[in-house]
């Protein structure tokens, strides 16, 4: 025969709670490696941004030497720049110190010879001349140890017509030498502009040579300059009656020249271009 079971008389409640116990445990299981998974996940993703953060700090400062580099190294493009347009000047420069030198040496003869014979007041007349031929010099000289100066990136209320003057001072040799005239109106008023002196004179410089160079050969060379001020902005052209440019889209690129080998090696221009939107 067969024990039949009398559920009726069966007590439910121990079996719910045990029943509902083990769904508690086996939730708190589920939910606990769900956590640990997450939690493994965003350490993972911790790890790796602070592994991003540390790369990106060290990317930031090898950036910043290599910045630094950069500035060091077109500073010292710009100081061989300027070296190298002196040194195109210097010959011409050589012939316009050693006229003024040799008047001079007429001058001390002369007033020795005239105070010898006690001609005193035509001997201070001399004097005068002397002076004009020393402040001559000393403005040449003076021109050449600021512009082989190097500069401190100063900007400052400046006038661009002493800049102009200074610059066409610097290279009157050459044009003298050449016989290449400058047609030039300085303005009745002075004109200001926020920049660096010696920066400017730079600028100048280097498109004067540029005219000088493009002007060889050219019968009835001249060089324009002229200049608008406006509210925000001064405007300065350079304008000479050589022979043109035939890649007017490179000349702003570094080494790049039209000229022949050893008369220039491509960085006026480009060095020029940079200052210029520096100020």
């Amino acid at each position: 025969s067969y024990y039949m079971y009398n559920f009726n008389k069966l007590d439910f409640v121990p079996i719910s709670i045990a029943l509902f116990l083990a769904i508690y445990l086996i939730t708190i299981i589920i939910v606990t490696n769900n956590l640990n998974k997450k939690n493994n996940i965003i350490k993972a993703e911790r790890d790796e941004l602070k592994l991003l953060n540390s790369r990106y700090i060290q990317e930031i400062e090898k950036r910043k030497k290599t910045e630094k580099s950069l500035e060091i190294a077109e500073q010292s493009l710009e100081q061989s720049s300027k070296l190298a347009e002196i040194g195109q000047m210097s010959a011409a420069i050589n012939h316009e110190i050693s006229q003024p030198l040799l008047a001079l040496r007429t001058y001390l003869s002369s007033m020795k010879m005239l105070l010898e014979r006690n001609r005193v007041m035509e001997a201070k007349s001399n004097f005068s001349r002397v002076n004009d031929l020393i402040l001559r010099m000393e403005k040449i000289t003076s021109q050449l140890r600021i512009f082989s100066t190097k500069s401190e990136n100063s900007n400052n209320r400046i006038s661009l017509t002493e800049s102009i003057d200074a610059s066409l001072s610097m290279i009157s040799p050459q044009l003298i030498d050449k016989e290449i005239k400058i047609k030039y109106q300085p303005s009745s008023k002075a004109v200001f502009v926020i920049g660096d002196e010696i920066k400017v004179q730079q600028i100048l410089i280097n498109l004067l040579n540029n005219s000088i160079d493009a002007l060889d050969g050219i019968e009835d060379a001249i060089i324009s300059i002229s200049f608008k001020q406006g509210q925000k902005h001064t405007k300065i052209k350079v304008v000479d009656n050589g022979k043109g440019i035939d890649a007017p889209d490179k000349i702003f690129e570094p080494f790049f020249t039209t000229k022949a080998q050893g008369k220039g090696v491509g960085l006026g221009l480009s060095i020029s271009s940079d200052l210029a939107r520096k100020f």
